[in-house]
C-alpha cells in the first residue's frame, strides 16, 4: 500500500480502486453488449382495418387520406393487380388499401407532418416501411399513364380546335390549369421554377 501507516491515505486510495473497479467493470459490460437495455422491435400492423377507415365521416375520410370514399376504392381497383404489390418475399407487404391510405395522406402532408417518423408512430410500421411503401404506390399510379394521360384523336383535335376557336385561341388544341401543391421549402435544384402566384 501506498499508505500503510495513514488509515484516511489507505481509505482514499482504496475508494480510488474500488471505483476503478466498478468503471472497468461497467465499460467489459457495455463492450460486450450491443444495447443496454432490452430493445423493443416496432408494432407493426399484421392487418388494415379497413372498416374502421369507411367508418369515418366523409369530411374525415376526405382529410385523412385526400380523396372521398369512392375515390379511393377507384383508385385502389385501378393499382391492386400491379405487380409492385406482389412479390415473393419472406416479409409480406402491408395490404394494398392500407399501402394507399398511408401514401395518400403522406402525399397530403407537408412540414413536420410528413416526416416519416410520424408515419412510423400513428401507423405503427417501421420508418423503413413507410418509404418502401410510399414507392409502390407511386409507383402503381405512375404505371397508369397510358391509360389515362392520352393525346386526342384526330376528331376530337378537330372538335376541340373549333371550340377553342370560338373563345378566341385559334388553333388551340387545349390547356392545361392545376391544383398546386405546396411545398414546405423550395426546391434546392431549379427552386425557382417552383413559384406559386396563388400563394
Amino acid at each position: 500500500m501506498l499508505y500503510p501507516n495513514n488509515a484516511s491515505g489507505r481509505l482514499v486510495i482504496d475508494m480510488l480502486f474500488e471505483d476503478e473497479a466498478k468503471v472497468g467493470n461497467i465499460l467489459e459490460s457495455v463492450l460486450s453488449q450491443r444495447y443496454l437495455n432490452e430493445r423493443l422491435p416496432a408494432r407493426t400492423h399484421n392487418e388494415f382495418d379497413l372498416g374502421r377507415l369507411f367508418d369515418m365521416r366523409p369530411a374525415d375520410f376526405k382529410q385523412s387520406v385526400q380523396t372521398t370514399k369512392s375515390g379511393f376504392v377507384w383508385l385502389l381497383n385501378q393499382i391492386i393487380n400491379n405487380a409492385v404489390f406482389h412479390n415473393n418475399s419472406r416479409r409480406p407487404q402491408l395490404p394494398i388499401p392500407h399501402q394507399l391510405a398511408l401514401t395518400l395522406e403522406r402525399l397530403g402532408s407537408n412540414g413536420n407532418g410528413a416526416l416519416v417518423g410520424r408515419f412510423a408512430q400513428n401507423l405503427s410500421v417501421a420508418h423503413g416501411t413507410v418509404v418502401k411503401v410510399s414507392r409502390r404506390v407511386i409507383r402503381a399510379i405512375n404505371s397508369l399513364d397510358s391509360e389515362f394521360i392520352v393525346w386526342p384523336d384526330c376528331n376530337r383535335r378537330l372538335e376541340i380546335s373549333e371550340v377553342m376557336k370560338e373563345e378566341g385561341f385559334k388553333g388551340c388544341i387545349g390547356f392545361v390549369d392545376g391544383a398546386t401543391i405546396p411545398l414546405y421549402q423550395r426546391p434546392g435544384l431549379d427552386g425557382e421554377v417552383y413559384w406559386d402566384r396563388k400563394k
